[in-house]
């Protein structure tokens, strides 16, 4: 009986600690920080931490070019029922709960928009329940004519589909009411779920299909690049071309949506990438975006000694290549303490967010983080974070 009690009191204490700890808001070099969702428009970022905070940062804070930086970052704490698969794209942050048996809920964070910190961010009803909804992984975004999309993905029926398909079902939000779009299987989606599609302004992209406005769902490439099961990866659109990007970090590109090319661009000179592997030499990846622009990604140097190294480039079916800004590959802080990037986005077109994660000061807790812009890389940055409401 007294081990027993002895349990109970040690659970007791420790679902105290756990509340306790849930009112007070720490971020520091320990704390797992992720982006939730963008507002590409605006700028606008919704990042949550692991103990049940969501951060937001308005737009002066991605601004390379100027803003407050005293006051450009709240936190608030997050409900019991709190949305997820947050929209990345061109509209005002949002994304989903459930309300029942194929049932979700689209629910729209209410931005801090006054300079001195605005109101507490809140989450409210973006139109009616969705129902008839299966079970699964979902997504959302904006068209480009602002209209809200959610995509939820299932897995194919059993002998349907290649390695890299999914069934996609979508609903578009207008008029005030949720709509389906239909449903479709859909091929190297990855973290392209959701997208704008940047050729019509009532559509969206999920992998290898389009859902648009009064269409049946539809392919939007003539051809997929012939890779074999372990280089499935995902694909993403261009302006009229696309990008692919396998497993291992390898590059490919097509202008016109049907044929194909390996990436042979290197920040190491013309030719230079034939000498190195990807995968192990050098990895290419791609920032968090709404892909309805250039191609953005990040060339990173793995080669041993390099500390990672990193350069940001850009790419259009038009032109070309173009290096924008190297960068080390973390943040050394004041006090020693190194920092690797966590997220890095692209908060709307032609700004960056390079996010190394919190630390905590004698002055309270903030984010470090840089920025490019049209005025270049900014320096590694504090981000003050404050109480928002």
């Amino acid at each position: 009986m007294r081990r027993t009690l002895q349990g109970l009191t040690l659970c007791l204490a420790l679902a105290l600690a756990a509340a306790a700890g849930a009112d007070t808001f720490r971020c520091d070099d320990h704390s797992i920080v992720t982006l939730a969702g963008a507002d590409t428009q605006e700028g606008r970022l919704l990042l949550r931490s692991a103990d049940g905070w969501w951060i937001e940062t308005r737009p002066d804070a991605v601004d390379p070019g100027g803003g407050d930086w005293n006051e450009s970052a709240t936190y608030h704490a997050e409900s019991a029922d709190r949305p997820y698969g947050l929209s990345v794209g061109p509209g005002p942050i949002f994304g989903v709960t459930g309300c029942g048996d194929g049932c979700l809920q689209a629910q729209r964070w209410a931005a801090s928009t006054a300079a001195d910190g605005g109101e507490a961010g809140s989450w409210a009803p973006l139109g009616e329940p969705i129902t008839g909804v299966p079970a699964g992984a979902a997504h959302a975004t904006y068209d480009l004519s602002g209209a809200p999309w959610v995509i939820v993905q299932t897995p194919p029926e059993p002998g349907e589909g290649s390695r890299d398909s999914v069934r996609a079902h979508a609903w578009r939000f207008a008029d005030g009411a949720w709509a389906s779009a239909g449903s479709a299987l859909v091929r190297s989606a990855g973290a392209a779920a959701a997208v704008p599609d940047p050729r019509r302004g009532d559509a969206i992209l999920s992998g290898s299909v389009r859902f648009a406005v009064g269409e049946r769902p539809a392919s939007w490439v003539a051809t997929l690049p012939s890779l074999s099961a372990e280089e499935v990866g995902v694909l993403v659109p261009v302006g009229d071309g696309a990008a692919y990007l396998t497993a291992e970090g390898r590059l490919l590109l097509s202008r016109d949506g049907e044929r194909w090319v390996r990436s042979r661009w290197s920040p190491w000179g013309k030719n230079a990438e034939r000498l190195w592997h990807p995968g192990r030499d050098y990895t290419v990846d791609l920032p968090t975006a709404d892909r309805r622009g250039e191609l953005n990604a990040l060339w990173i140097d793995r080669r041993e000694g390099s500390a990672g190294r990193m350069t940001l480039i850009t790419w259009d079916p038009t032109t070309d290549w173009q290096a924008l800004a190297e960068a080390d590959a973390e943040i050394k802080t004041l006090d020693g303490t190194r920092l690797p990037y966590a997220e890095l986005v692209v908060a709307r077109p032609g700004v960056w967010v390079l996010i190394a994660g919190c630390v905590n000061t004698a002055n309270g807790p903030g984010l470090v983080l840089r920025t490019y812009g049209g005025e270049g890389l900014t320096r590694p940055r504090f981000l003050p974070l404050r109480p928002g409401g």
